[in-house]
């Protein structure tokens, strides 16, 4: 069963054809915008959700969707991982200096832990690939759920 991913992102597709997947590209442009008071957990999964659903809608034939819609029959999985990343003290001069490199710029989090701002990080708890943009080691296992396999 073919593999799309729903998501532009460089990173994601990186985490994925590093990891030995086979997949497709297919983008959706939504608007990312939070809700009032939205907590972050809730508004990541909505824009997967949203991401996956407009993917779905134009993919052709037996597929799984990433994020987690299988087609033809739109068995839906979702999930929200986190991962607890530690970061040591920083004084106004290092954090102006890592400012002044352009690093955090394109960034969801501000920070690119496979980079710079990895010197200032000790250790994280959870998923590493969960922070670079894609919870690999659960995402494997969802699709295994949805009966992907390889080959």
């Amino acid at each position: 069963m073919k593999l799309i991913l729903a998501s532009a992102s460089v990173r994601r597709a990186e985490i994925l054809r590093d990891a030995g997947f086979s997949f497709t590209v297919m983008s959706s442009s939504i608007d990312e915008t939070p809700y009032q008071g939205e907590a972050a957990h809730v508004l990541v999964e909505r824009l997967a959700v949203a991401k996956a659903e407009l993917v779905a809608a134009r993919a052709v034939g037996p597929a799984i969707v990433i994020a987690l819609i299988r087609l033809p029959d739109a068995e839906r999985l979702t999930f929200v991982e986190s991962t607890l990343v530690h970061f040591a003290m920083l004084s106004a001069d290092e954090i102006d200096r890592y400012l002044a490199t352009g690093e955090p710029h394109d960034k969801a989090g501000g920070y690119g832990i496979q980079g710079r701002a990895s010197r200032y990080i000790p250790r994280i708890e959870g998923c590493y690939f969960n922070v670079v943009g894609l919870p690999l080691a659960r995402l494997h296992h969802a699709l295994t759920a949805l009966g992907w396999s390889e080959g």
